[in-house]
């Protein structure tokens, strides 16, 4: 108690430096110092640092500075701006997405997107990663960053990339950012998202680990309309779309709105129970990581409604997490719309479902 005092108070009054429920100040321990992101009422939403001490804490880098200058919440990190996935160390850089409000042209095509940002931990050694740059161009950007994944000092990023001759470009994918090699993307998808952040071992947005290989629900430019879970093996970058709709008795893995769903997983006896987080056809699925052993497991039709093409097949209301006990799946779920939130628990011997 003696030990424990303000360390600094950035934004002096009764407003806060950080905003929990929008940005988070994503803290991350980086070349000895503590980064994160505050505002102080002067310079908005921008990348702070701290030694430990009063006096070494200080606004470390504002990247957002032609209309960033806002005390009720504009910067870099402002909300039409801020990428969710925390800071990732790789190496002897840091990464993290931030939006700098650059030149009409430019911004035409980013919008207020998070561009990929990387730091040596100096604010000199501070700019936005740029891509192998098209002679033809004077700015290339890796940008819309969605998630993030470190993997053996390698960096994987959901984003797209942005220069001048985009018109008709699908530039959407995972990316990968590692130091030996120029930036190249891996495959080509429309959308991506990671875990849900639900387990203790897995961020919120990045792939999900399993058995070796990294986990994640996306979908192709030539299929618009289905989210599948996908998989990467991280040593040849090869990619396998685990729940395609030929394999599954049940199938209902599509939804066009990408940025809605995310995995939710858990693994339990060598299988990776997962859940497509989607309001009209949310469903658990098994994997043991091959096409042929990815099964559909719960469903309810017990509880009518009167759509009951929509709501009596899958769950209305997803679960936000899964917990195993006693050779059993527990979450909390609603099959029906306008029933209540129950807890229900899916039994591994018979694969039934009980409320």
């Amino acid at each position: 108690v003696a030990g424990t005092k303000l360390l600094k108070d950035i934004n002096p009054g009764y407003t806060s430096a950080f905003n929990y429920v929008v940005y988070g100040p994503h803290f991350t321990i980086f070349k000895n110092k503590l980064f994160f992101v505050a505002n102080d009422a002067v310079h908005g939403y921008e990348l702070w640092s701290t030694d430990g001490t009063e006096a070494g804490t200080s606004l470390f880098k504002d990247i957002r500075t032609t209309d960033g200058d806002d005390p009720v919440g504009y910067g870099g990190f402002a909300w039409e701006t801020y990428s969710e996935p925390n800071f990732k160390v790789v190496g002897n850089k840091m990464y993290f997405g931030a939006n700098p409000h650059i030149t009409s042209v430019e911004n035409y095509m980013v919008g207020d997107s998070p561009i990929l940002y990387e730091t040596d931990g100096t604010p000199e050694g501070t700019f936005f990663v740029q891509p192998p740059l098209d002679p033809r161009y004077n700015y290339n950007y890796l940008y819309d960053v969605r998630g993030m994944t470190v993997i053996d000092d390698k960096l994987f990023v959901f984003c797209r990339q942005a220069f001048h001759d985009f018109q008709g470009i699908k530039n959407g994918g995972i990316y990968l950012v590692d130091a030996s090699k120029p930036i190249s993307r891996l495959i080509e998808l429309v959308g991506n998202a990671g875990d849900a952040g639900t387990n203790e071992d897995v961020e919120r947005y990045s792939m999900r680990p399993f058995n070796g290989e990294y986990y994640f629900l996306g979908k192709t430019y030539d299929n618009t309309d289905a989210i599948n879970l996908w998989k990467m093996n991280p040593t040849d970058y090869s990619f396998t779309n685990i729940t395609q709709a030929t394999n599954l008795t049940n199938p209902d893995f599509s939804d066009s709105n990408i940025s809605s769903n995310l995995l939710v997983a858990k693994e339990i006896d060598n299988k990776l129970f997962f859940v497509k987080t989607d309001i009209s056809a949310g469903q658990i699925f098994s994997t043991d990581g091959t096409v042929s052993g990815t099964q559909f497991q719960a469903k309810s039709s017990s509880n009518n409604h009167v759509n009951t093409t929509q709501y009596a097949q899958g769950m209305s209301v997803i679960p936000s997490s899964l917990f195993s006990f006693n050779n059993a799946l527990y979450f909390k779920a609603q099959f029906a719309l306008g029933q209540p939130n129950g807890l229900w628990r899916l039994n591994f011997t018979s694969l039934s479902d009980s409320n």
